[in-house]
């Protein structure tokens, strides 16, 4: 593996990220050591309460070949990205049968794309949530590795304008299984968790985690070490 990669499951609770986090998928051919074991992500997307406004789901260097990108061999793999109301998780797509069909009626929109020079290092449109507000707070962006080995790195942030980034204040960007790109570099990476009230305790897993230390942070401890 010649990056760094992190993957996180957690149960109980939801990772609590702001844009900028490099997300990666790899295709269905990669092998599991190259730090994604399902070839599968989740992204929720929170808007706030009785929003009203754009919303626009934009993604940064969203097809797979460029140099963020990790090639497995000549580049050779797709990926599916689809933005469906309510929130999922990656449990529900690996475990219960027939799940796609089963909310086919909430998908907004999806495309494919594989190596496509014209999406390299800019930020792309993908669809407009904010027009589902009044009915849905909740989204889920699904991104699936449909062909090949590569690793697919981009970005996500959910804009008030079309045209540039503009944050929405009070919006969250969250996830239960995040598959992040951990670049070696002298400052920290932080994520907050999101525990539900009647959550009683957080169960973290973590997933090819060699050569990258990690430490948790609360209210009584500060940076306990979890890996070496």
């Amino acid at each position: 593996m010649n990056k760094i990669l992190l993957f996180l499951i957690i149960l109980c609770a939801a990772v609590n990220a702001q844009t900028g986090i490099q997300y990666i998928l790899y295709g269905p051919g990669a092998d599991p050591g190259e730090g994604d074991d399902n070839h599968i992500q989740v992204i929720n997307i929170r808007l706030p309460l009785n929003y009203k406004g754009h919303a626009y789901v934009r993604l940064y260097d969203v097809s797979c070949g460029s140099s963020i990108d990790e090639p497995i061999g000549p580049w050779n793999s797709s990926f599916r990205f689809s933005i469906y109301k309510n929130e999922y998780t990656e449990d529900d797509f690996n475990n219960i049968r027939a799940f796609r069909a089963q909310i086919n009626k909430f998908l907004i929109s999806k495309f494919d794309i594989g190596y496509d020079p014209k999406y390299f290092g800019k930020w792309d449109d993908f669809v407009d949530i904010g027009k589902y507000a009044g009915e849905y707070s909740d989204f889920s962006l699904v991104v699936e590795g449909i062909e090949g080995n590569d690793g697919n790195t981009f970005e996500l942030f959910v804009s008030s304008d079309s045209l540039e980034n503009k944050p929405i204040t009070d919006l969250k960007i969250y996830s239960f299984e995040p598959t992040i790109r951990i670049h070696k570099r002298p400052d920290k990476l932080s994520f907050g968790v999101m525990p539900r009230k009647s959550d009683t305790e957080i169960t973290v897993h973590i997933f090819d985690f060699d050569e990258t230390k990690g430490a948790f942070s609360t209210v009584l401890c500060d940076e306990a070490p979890v890996a070496e």
